[in-house]
């Protein structure tokens, strides 16, 4: 919900929903994400415990959800969060995010991954797109990305 928290914030101006906008935020960027190992850059939030289904998506770690408040507050750390995505697809060369419903055998191609458009690609695109608009680290890579 971090984005509806954030229009809510931006229609009203309330001091108390920013504060529950920024929680939000906060949460779903540290406790929701692989940050490390071979799921980095994809997170899981569906089981009643983090990590308790085998949900692997980038769309939970979307760097969208955190633009508002990078846009708004500059916080470096939220900065960083978004700044690790760029490279987020690396990771669907190690883990087959159609997995569960694919029946037949799938060897990962560099060129050509498989990934869901909304769930996936709306989460790989978007940090391609604001890294390129940070003018991050890897900007010009970011810019291709989209461009191409």
């Amino acid at each position: 919900p971090d984005l509806w928290l954030w229009y809510a914030y931006l229609r009203s101006g309330r001091a108390d929903i920013f504060r529950f906008a920024e929680a939000m935020t906060r949460h779903t960027g540290e406790v929701d994400v692989y940050h490390l190992g071979q799921w980095a850059g994809l997170g899981t939030r569906h089981g009643v415990q983090h990590y308790a289904d085998s949900a692997k998506q980038q769309r939970i770690a979307n760097t969208t959800y955190r633009r508002f408040y990078y846009f708004l507050t500059a916080d470096e750390r939220v900065g960083d969060l978004m700044h690790a995505n760029v490279d987020s697809d690396e990771t669907f060369l190690v883990l087959d995010p159609t997995r569960k419903i694919r029946t037949e055998p799938y060897t990962p191609d560099r060129n050509a991954l498989s990934v869901g458009f909304g769930t996936d690609w709306s989460g790989l695109v978007s940090a391609w797109l604001t890294e390129w608009e940070r003018k991050g680290p890897q900007w010009e890579k970011a810019k291709a990305r989209v461009l191409s």
